[in-house]
């Protein structure tokens, strides 16, 4: 019921007409000397969707920064998600957004890859500290369960058996996952 703005790069590669039918395009920039970011996962049980490899092709990813957030959308700005990038990235996006859309809810995803040595697990607990709303995995939600169990508000995304809400590691609402085949 409300526009929505995806901010993003995409490559030489990618048909941006797709994403101009569906959100606001100011915000998606298209570079013309390198390929969109692809990531392929390889899943290594049925029953647990967080057991995967994967491989990332960076392509334009790395360069995306808050400059590329269309100054005129931020005082206006309800909900923002930063979706799952670097903690280091994420964390110039929050601070940007925390100086530039003061009112906005800010919710925030990051992935196991990211929690896997010292500094990224620091970061990633520093970037969920700073946003409203936490999304994470089960694995993603041991690897960082007292950050979570303390924040205000959190998703925990639980494969086939859906996903729960939690506010200060109580959960208050539960949802069930639709019944697909993972291929």
């Amino acid at each position: 019921t409300r526009p929505v703005g995806l901010v993003t790069r995409i490559g030489y590669d990618f048909d941006p007409t797709f994403l101009y039918s569906r959100v606001i395009p100011e915000g998606i920039h298209v570079i013309s000397s390198k390929k969109t970011a692809r990531s392929t996962q390889t899943y290594h049980s049925k029953t647990d969707l967080t057991d995967r490899t994967i491989s990332l092709e960076w392509g334009v990813a790395p360069g995306l920064h808050p400059g590329d957030i269309p100054e005129s959308w931020l005082p206006h700005a309800q909900f923002i998600h930063i979706a799952t990038m670097p903690p280091m990235q994420q964390w110039r996006f929050l601070e940007f957004l925390k100086r530039k859309a003061s009112k906005a809810i800010i919710s925030i995803d990051t992935d196991i890859h990211f929690l896997k040595d010292q500094k990224g697990r620091q970061n990633a607990i520093r970037n969920f500290q700073s946003a409203h709303l936490l999304f994470a995995n089960r694995r993603e939600y041991e690897a960082l369960w007292g950050v979570i169990n303390n924040a205000p508000k959190a998703i925990i995304k639980k494969d086939k058996e859906g996903a729960v809400y939690m506010e200060k590691g109580k959960i208050l609402e539960k949802s069930k996952a639709d019944a697909v085949s993972v291929i």
